[in-house]
């Protein structure tokens, strides 16, 4: 900071219905003391129910005034840039001194910026300033999204996808839906779409076939972290039409050109790796590495950023659906609720749902006054608490218990800790192998423990999820918005996959009590757990094949050891019941849709079973319904095996579930759910689970009594 000069001090507090707006000030001379110029601004505040979009640009001092709104990451705080505000130093972080830098000159003040125009430092004004933010943006005449400095190449794909969106736009590339871009190009013959996707193929031929699209640089563009930050959701989903402009250094788009553009480019793209994943063979899947490399100009296929494409999606939607029609629920599972590093981040866990607010119609409950001294576990507990007062017992699926702590296990075999806990069965125990080079001296072993070239470990071990627990103090039944949260195995009860009780949801039977509201509501206790295999914990980066065979190995054997699954292949039948377990009785179809699994997911699941034998699993090229098993049980992460004490019933209950946790079926929910007694009358809910015989309403509801339940 300058010393010569002194820091700014803001005069009064904003009211309600005010904002305060940064201008050039007249006076540009001021240097430091250094000989540095400084950027000179004003602040001036001004009626937000005055602003004014569509009038030429005016007096500032005038009642109505026009304003751009930056949206933009603050990101690392730690190096400080100094400017001017009334002749007074200001200090703002690297990002938003890069932003202002580039800005300047190309969007004529006034802006509005957060981290000038509110008082930091002044909760009272910040609450009041949150609860008009989607105002704020929504009456800017302009919302500028800065995605950093940028570069050559980043300004290239730029100016190149805004033309290809501008074209994709032309021909009707909106008028798809998800379940066409799932199709494509396949999605019938009707003469409306045969005549969009002939349009959006020639804009792909010409735009991309040439191999001069930067690719890489596009695709470093999307991964732009203010494309992860939970509030720059809402700030262009306000945005008026044509009004939101993405600028990287001094190159622009609008949101009109890039989203088209983006979805276009995943089209293209996303082909390019449906044709190396169809590759059946080594040969042709390396011709398509190199067709890919040739046409694409990277060498590596890259996964484009999902999230991305739904916050620009999104916009789209909201507007469609002018916010009434699309519920908190939803919100927070399609932002937070996800099995990747997809899901939005914020630093305050308050502002996962204070970010989400200005979405939606179905957030009065939250109130207006006293938002951030509310403590961030008393605001969970009422969403929860609002969630399931509608009817969203969904909500229970995202309470899945975790260990806390990582097991370690090597990339395909165990450490000697663990060799001890593998099952036996009647599975062949693959040999141990010597590959001696010709001519060489170098050799590659293999024990039980490790993979080694010339005696050196190759293969550092993989760690199982190391995601943080559930706060403590938090109800079992509340998800905890704060850490992360997995997609529930059996999905939502609106994907229709399950229906484990088939008695409705009794309104008059929920009810919330005490300090710590306690949700009282009715249910079934089906049996108690009485055996558990090992944590099938997927690592993010590779499949574990050696707890894939731990996890079919121990189903295997529950499933045989209990007489309540019969011999015969009828459903429900042992041989039935191994391959459906692992998996969830879940598959991918041709469009990617999960759907129960079929006889594919049955065949898939033998391959699987040679494919563990073999010395080095993962190396072969895999079928596509062999993916899709594979992909379902990486999807059941953080599950362990289980047999039922008086039932014999076999599935799969959360990594926290103990012998002795009941299994239950709740009125109204589409799913079981393990509960344990931790006192007399009151449970805590450990999380969903697959139970094989019951998902699908077997279970005799009807003749059996029913319990109020109190979950804690």
């Amino acid at each position: 900071m300058d010393a010569a000069r002194p820091a700014y001090q803001y005069q009064n507090p904003l009211t309600p219905g005010y904002i305060r707006v940064l201008l050039l000030h007249p006076d540009q001379s001021l240097r430091t003391a250094s000989g540095q110029k400084l950027a000179h601004f004003a602040l001036h505040t001004v009626r937000l129910n005055l602003v004014i979009r569509d009038l030429p640009e005016q007096d500032p001092n005038s009642p109505a005034v026009l304003y751009s709104a930056l949206s933009y990451v603050w990101g690392n705080q730690d190096t400080r840039h100094t400017i001017a505000i009334d002749h007074t130093t200001f200090e703002v972080g690297e990002n938003l001194f890069a932003a202002l830098c580039h800005l300047l000159g190309r969007f004529v003040p006034p802006y509005w910026i957060d981290a000038i125009c509110i008082n930091q430092n002044d909760d009272t004004e910040k609450e009041g300033q949150l609860k008009q933010m989607g105002d704020v943006y929504r009456k800017a005449r302009r919302v500028i999204v800065w995605l950093g400095p940028g570069d050559a190449e980043r300004g290239k794909a730029m100016a190149q996808i805004d033309k290809i969106g501008a074209s994709a736009l032309a021909e009707r590339i909106d008028e798809l839906t998800a379940k066409h871009l799932k199709q494509w190009p396949d999605f019938g013959m009707r003469e409306q779409w045969s005549g969009i996707r002939t349009g959006l193929e020639a804009v792909m031929n010409s735009s991309f076939a040439k191999g001069d699209f930067p690719v890489s640089a596009f695709l470093d563009l999307m991964d732009n972290a203010w494309f992860e930050r939970a509030w720059t959701m809402q700030e262009l989903a306000v945005a008026n039409h044509f009004s939101a402009t993405f600028v990287c250094g001094t190159d622009q788009i609008s949101y009109e050109h890039l989203a088209p553009g983006y979805k276009l480019f995943l089209l293209w793209y996303a082909g390019h790796l449906r044709d190396i994943k169809a590759a059946t063979s080594w040969p042709s899947k390396v011709y398509q590495i190199n067709k890919f490399y040739r046409r694409v100009g990277i060498l590596l296929p890259r996964i484009p950023n999902s999230r991305a494409a739904m916050t620009l999606g999104f916009r789209k939607r909201f507007w469609e659906a002018s916010g009434e029609h699309i519920d908190l629920m939803e919100l927070l599972t399609s932002s937070y609720a996800l099995d990747s590093a997809t899901s939005l981040k914020c630093h305050d866990p308050r502002d996962k749902i204070y970010a989400l607010k200005g979405l939606t119609k179905d957030a009065a409950f939250l109130g207006g006054d006293g938002l951030y001294s509310r403590p961030f576990q008393k605001l969970f507990i009422d969403v929860a608490r609002h969630l399931v007062s509608s009817g969203n017992l969904d909500v229970l699926s995202l309470c899945r218990g975790r260990p806390q702590e990582p097991v370690v296990l090597d990339s395909f075999w165990p450490p000697w800790s663990l060799a001890s806990k593998l099952p036996s069965s009647a599975w062949p125990e693959p040999a141990p192998v010597s590959r001696a080079s010709v001519g060489s001296s170098m050799t590659w072993t293999r024990s039980i423990g490790r993979l080694a070239f010339n005696g050196r470990p190759v293969l550092s071990p993989i760690l199982g999820p190391t995601l943080p627990g559930r706060d403590a103090s938090l109800p079992s039944w509340v998800p905890d918005w704060s850490a992360p949260i997995g997609q529930p195995w059996g999905l939502y009860k609106a994907n229709g996959l399950f229906q484990a009780c088939l008695q409705p949801e009794v309104n008059s039977a929920l009810a919330f009590s005490g300090p710590q509201m306690s949700l009282r509501l009715c249910g079934w206790q089906v049996d108690t757990i009485k055996e558990l295999g090992e944590v099938w914990q997927a690592s993010v980066e590779s499949f574990d094949w050696l707890g894939a065979r731990m996890m079919l190995e121990t189903v295997e054997r529950f499933v045989k050891k209990s007489s309540r699954y019969p011999q015969s292949a009828q459903p429900h039948g042992i041989p039935d019941a191994i391959w459906r377990i692992p998996i969830g009785n879940k598959e991918h179809n041709e469009l990617m849709q999960t759907v129960i699994a079929t006889k594919a997911s049955h065949q898939a699941s033998l391959e699987m079973k040679k494919e563990l034998c073999r010395w080095l699993p993962g190396t072969r090229i895999y079928s596509a319904a062999f993916t899709s098993y594979m992909n379902m049980m990486w999807s059941m992460y953080d599950s362990r095996p289980f047999i039922s004490l008086a039932g014999g019933y076999v599935g799969l209950c959360p990594a926290a579930a103990r012998a002795g946790d009941g299994v239950y079926c709740l009125a109204g929910c589409h799913v079981p759910y393990i509960l344990r007694e931790s006192a007399p009358g009151r449970h805590t809910l450990v999380g969903e689970a697959y139970v094989e015989g019951i998902m699908h309403g077997e279970f005799d509801t009807a003749n059996s009594t029913a319990d109020s339940i109190e979950i804690v």
